[in-house]
């Protein structure tokens, strides 16, 4: 496979388990692969095992935030370079830079701390438009995840008050995905990554509401289609609680 494919697998892993927020099996795995690379030491792949290149201190920030341990992710986010702020044109590290920001607002409106979320979700919209105003994305499958990036942010500004920019490229993108977003439960193949942080959001600000419980439950619906029955188990677990909460 060699030292590139080595490093392609793992960071498709780390994706993998980022897209269901199995955080725990993240970890584990991530435990593994130190044991391997020990057991495996001086062979020509050996320096080819390790997580470089995966941003994984903002990774474990919103694992610690899916877990509730609000000051834990914030001592992970402090760890993160300070370029996680600058724009960039690249459109993967656009995407990345905004999520973070986007945490970083949920954090803040967690303490308590209004005053900062404007400006912090100013910082997560202007890395996304920043890219599309001079990037043109090739087709649905490179626009979906910064288009539901920027529903996730306008989701935010819709439950917290904050209300939202109309400007140009965001508001024409995010307008045409709203209005094809039924969530369409019924497509086994499709990923439910970017309908789980759609819900992270939700669930941060409006847990008990019907719309979160509802895209809780068709999302839930999916997983077991796609017999990923463990994140089933867990937006299960959740509908359980909160609709008690509810009625």
């Amino acid at each position: 496979m060699g030292s590139d494919g080595v490093q392609f697998a793992i960071a498709r892993i780390i994706e993998n388990y980022m897209a269901v927020s199995d955080w725990k099996s993240l970890e584990s795995w991530l435990l593994e692969l130190q044991t391997i690379r020990a057991k495996h030491t001086g062979k020509s792949y050996s320096g080819a095992l390790t997580t470089a290149g995966n941003e994984i201190n903002s990774i474990q920030a919103l694992a610690r935030f899916d877990e509730g341990e609000y000051q834990a992710a914030w001592a992970c986010l402090d760890l993160t370079p300070k370029s996680s702020n600058e724009l960039t044109l690249d459109p993967k590290f656009a995407l990345q830079r905004s999520e973070q920001m986007l945490l970083q607002a949920m954090l803040l409106q967690n303490e308590g701390k209004v005053e900062k979320v404007p400006h912090e979700l100013q910082k997560a919209k202007s890395m996304l438009e920043e890219t599309l105003s001079v990037l043109p994305l090739d087709g649905l499958v490179e626009a979906a995840p910064h288009v539901n990036q920027l529903h996730c942010i306008s989701a935010f500004e819709e439950s917290c008050k904050f209300g939202s920019s109309n400007g140009e490229p965001s508001h024409s993108l995010l307008s045409s995905y709203l209005q094809t977003g039924k969530f369409p439960c019924n497509r086994i193949h499709q990923d439910c990554n970017l309908w789980l942080k759609v819900l992270r959001v939700r669930q941060n600000t409006l847990p008990t509401s019907l719309v979160t419980l509802e895209l809780c439950k068709n999302i839930s619906s999916l997983a077991r289609k796609q017999r990923n029955f463990m994140l089933a188990t867990r937006l299960n677990n959740y509908l359980k609680v909160h609709c008690v909460k509810l009625f």
